[in-house]
Order: structure tokens, then C-alpha cells, then sequence
């Protein structure tokens, strides 16, 4: 194709300003439908009780005493991301409290009362450190591939059901700079639509052709000021998993001639990209949860409960686990994941203030 040549515009590219956002989908109205019905399973999970916990949740976050942190800070205090969340959290635990680079290899924990009721946490390197209790807080992820050499003994039949009836996908970024914007300045958010496409589909057929049909828009990083000219990218799916196998090269290429075709403007070259990798990375094993078809509100109950059961003779509260999948509404989200850190801390807060009333520790959070 010769440079200034145009390209013929079979699709489609939408582009909507914060005002609108909250009042369309930003797609056409022939294919709003659509979109709808591919996204009705995650947007219908939560029942009516759910979204009452939610509204309940939320208040009790903006008035509880023990909560102050997030009542009280306003987000541009965590700089950097979210590593600013952990800085602020680590910044109320004493120096050399947190050691890194300590793979789990098993955690020795005992369900009858004969055993020794300490808990054992065996790193790969060979090291044993014994404790009281151990919260858990691996993602869905690594739980469903690893969960058979993590516990020894292993986890209840009902808990490693619910693991594996759970859904755990993928949904990567990427981010993409340009020396100069070619959306308009009021833009936030840009969808794309594909015209040719009858239905919408769970899986392209051909992955290694079309896999950018599932990178289904951008939104905008900003402000300009700080970020320059830069679009994130959202991609899920198997589509997300196979855009992980290719080279930075192949995806700049490939996200390159995607924009080209929907804005029609052959000259548009991106600076650099930069993409996430979450199903390829061994701790995570893909980004977060969902309700995947076949599991229920018990499921998410069951992945919160703590080891030994509430039958067993052994000592209570060794295995604690907490993390966004053990969340009843907030699953798939990052304050998800902080709440039920609080909760398990909590749950053991009252476990020793129920026995022993004097010797409750003192929560900073």
C-alpha cells in the first residue's frame, strides 16, 4: 500500500468522552444486543442480596473507625501504582518483618487431634519455619494448578471441588504510546466493532490470524502530562493467552495495522508497547476469578474457610485463606483482595479475644 493511500474502513471505530460513558455502551444499536449477551453472565452474578451486601460493604467502609485508611486517603497518596497500596501498607509493619524471594513449596498443617498442632511451612529451599497460623493468599490460579503438592494432607474434597468449579481467566493490557494523539482531546474510552461479525463468540476460530478481535478497545492513560500520548488495551480469553506467546514485535505489529484499519490512517506508528503476561507467570497463573457456569455463592463460602473444619478435634484456625477469590461480592477486584486480608485478621483478632480477652492484639489498620 502506498503511504497516504487510505485504507477502505469495513469497521468500525467509536470514540466517547467521559460525559457519555455513563450512558452508552458505545457501540451501535444493531449490536448493543450482542455485547450484551456475551457480557450477561458476568454482569448477572450478582443476585439482589449481593448488591445489598455491596451497598452495605461500602457504607461500612466510609464510617468504620477500623477502616480509616481508606476513608481518609485520597488516591493520588498511593504514587506508583498499585506497589504505592503495599508501600503504605508495609509502612505500618516493622523493619524485616516480610522476606522475599521464598517459594512455598507445602504447608504441613494436621486434622486430628493427635498430630502436632503447630503449622509447618516448608519453603524450596529446604527451610521449615513453624507457626501458630498461616493465611494463604495465592491467587485462584495457582491454587487450581498446584493445590495437590501445596497442602499436605490435602485440602477437603468439598474446598478442591470448589476450586476447580470456580472460573479463573486471563485479561491482559497493553499499553500503547504514540508521539502524538490521533484520538480527540475529550476522548476517554475508544471500542471497536467489528461489522462482519455475525455473533459474538467466546473464542476466534483462527487464534494465530484474528486474535485482535478480542482486544475489543482502549481507554485512554491519563493525564497527558504525566503519561505523554498513551492507550491501554484490554484483551481476554485464549486470544489473551496466545497475544502472551508472541514477541513485542509481532504485538506492536499486529495492534499497529489494527488501529490503521479502524481509523483509516495508514501513517499511524506506535512509539513502544508494553504488555502484561499473566498467564504465563508461574505465581499467577492467569490475571483473576469469576463465577464461571456451574458453581455458586457456597463455592466463594467454601474457599474462605479456614482449616481445620469446625468438626475436626484439631486445633482451630491453622490454614486461613483470603485473597479476591474468597470474596462473596468483591471478587475479580483489588479491594476485594485488601477486605479479606482484613477479615481473616480479624477472624483471628476474635479467636484470641474470645479466649483470652486481655492478650488481644492491636490492629494498626
Amino acid at each position: 500500500m502506498k503511504d497516504g493511500e487510505k485504507i477502505p474502513r469495513e469497521d468500525s471505530l467509536m470514540l466517547r468522552s467521559s460525559s457519555l460513558l455513563n450512558e452508552t455502551t458505545g457501540l451501535w444499536p444493531d449490536t448493543t444486543e450482542l455485547w450484551l449477551e456475551k457480557h450477561k453472565n458476568t454482569q448477572n452474578t450478582k443476585t439482589k442480596r449481593e448488591r445489598s451486601s455491596e451497598a452495605a460493604i461500602v457504607g461500612a467502609m466510609l464510617v468504620s473507625n477500623e477502616r480509616k485508611m481508606i476513608h481518609n486517603t485520597h488516591p493520588k497518596e498511593f504514587k506508583g501504582g498499585y506497589e504505592g497500596l503495599i508501600t503504605n501498607l508495609m509502612s505500618e509493619l516493622p523493619d524485616g518483618l516480610v522476606s522475599y524471594n521464598r517459594p512455598v513449596q507445602c504447608v504441613h498443617w494436621s486434622n486430628t487431634k493427635e498430630e502436632q498442632n503447630s503449622v509447618t511451612v516448608e519453603c524450596e529451599d529446604g527451610e521449615r519455619i513453624v507457626a501458630d497460623h498461616v493465611i494463604v493468599t495465592v491467587p485462584l490460579g495457582y491454587l487450581k494448578r498446584h493445590h495437590s503438592s501445596l497442602f499436605q494432607p490435602p485440602l477437603p474434597l468439598h474446598k478442591l471441588h470448589s476450586i476447580q468449579r470456580l472460573g479463573f481467566g486471563t485479561n491482559n493490557k497493553i499499553f500503547v504510546e504514540f508521539d502524538a494523539p490521533w484520538w480527540d482531546a475529550d476522548c476517554d474510552v475508544i471500542q471497536l466493532v467489528w461489522e462482519d461479525e455475525d455473533a459474538l463468540v467466546d473464542q476466534v476460530p483462527d487464534v494465530q490470524r484474528s486474535w485482535t478481535k478480542k482486544l475489543f478497545g482502549f481507554t485512554v492513560v491519563q493525564p497527558t502530562e504525566r503519561y505523554g500520548h498513551l492507550v491501554c488495551g484490554w484483551i481476554a480469553g485464549h486470544e489473551s493467552e496466545h497475544m502472551e506467546t508472541l514477541s513485542e514485535q509481532e504485538v506492536m505489529h499486529a495492534v499497529t495495522q489494527l488501529i490503521r484499519r479502524f481509523t483509516g490512517n495508514p501513517s499511524i506508528t506506535p512509539r513502544r508497547i508494553l504488555r502484561s503476561q499473566w498467564f504465563h507467570d508461574p505465581w499467577t497463573n492467569g490475571s483473576y476469578s469469576h463465577l464461571a457456569m456451574g458453581c455458586s455463592e457456597q463455592d466463594l463460602k467454601n474457599m474462605m474457610e479456614p482449616l481445620p473444619l469446625n468438626e475436626s478435634k484439631a486445633r482451630s484456625l491453622q490454614v486461613l485463606f483470603a485473597g479476591e477469590a474468597t470474596h462473596l461480592c468483591y471478587f475479580s477486584t483489588v479491594h476485594g483482595a485488601l477486605l479479606t486480608g482484613w477479615r481473616e485478621a480479624d477472624r483471628l483478632i476474635s479467636h484470641y479475644s474470645s479466649s483470652n480477652p486481655s492478650a488481644r492484639p492491636t490492629s494498626k489498620l
